[in-house]
């Protein structure tokens, strides 16, 4: 499967951490992952460790698309991808709007032109504006890290926390040991 990530990429950020985690996973299943890569910028980076194709998400030529929604858009449009998965905080997609609507339209709207699966995995941290969840609802799938996350969406969009998906972060047990003294946990 080929899959566009966009997200936090070879960025020192918590979405960057995590886009490493499941870029490699992903890729180490055998998946052709191209990342677009927000906080990115060309800079130099550990390509052993992240072997997959990365492009900057913003294009250098132009300030005024620093989220990447042009580049993002196209490249969805020039390449045969079968999955978008969209890693960012929900926000972004209800706040920038043009004339064709919200950033979460357009990209609805592509993905289905072009037949690919959108996914929007997504941290919540309180409950969220209504309109902050303009691209879950239109993608695919919506996945959140926990069970509170879900909780608070169902307090502004209850038909939308019945259908998300949590994908824990996750802990790595090779680098983080559990404690065996209950005290300490």
């Amino acid at each position: 499967m080929k899959i566009l990530w966009y997200g936090d990429w070879a960025a020192e950020t918590g979405f960057g951490r995590v886009s490493r985690v499941f870029v490699q996973h992903l890729a180490k299943q055998g998946h052709t992952i191209l990342v677009l890569g927000t906080n990115y910028y060309g800079h130099p980076y550990d390509r052993e460790a992240y072997p997959v194709e990365t492009i900057p998400a913003q294009d250098p030529r132009t300030s005024d698309d620093w989220t990447g929604r042009g580049r993002l858009l196209a490249e969805i449009t020039r390449r045969k991808i079968d999955t978008v998965v969209v890693f960012q905080d929900p926000l972004h997609f209800a706040e920038y709007r043009d004339a064709n609507g919200t950033w979460a339209e357009a990209i609805h709207e592509v993905c289905k032109k072009y037949g690919v699966r959108l996914v929007h995995y997504f941290p919540v941290d309180g409950p969220p504006a209504p309109e902050w969840l303009s691209l879950a609802t239109k993608a695919d799938t919506a996945i959140t890290y926990n069970p509170w996350s879900v909780e608070q969406i169902r307090k502004v969009n209850p038909a939308l926390a019945d259908r998300m998906k949590i994908l824990p972060h996750g802990i790595d047990l090779d680098v983080f040991k559990p404690i065996d003294d209950p005290k300490r946990n």
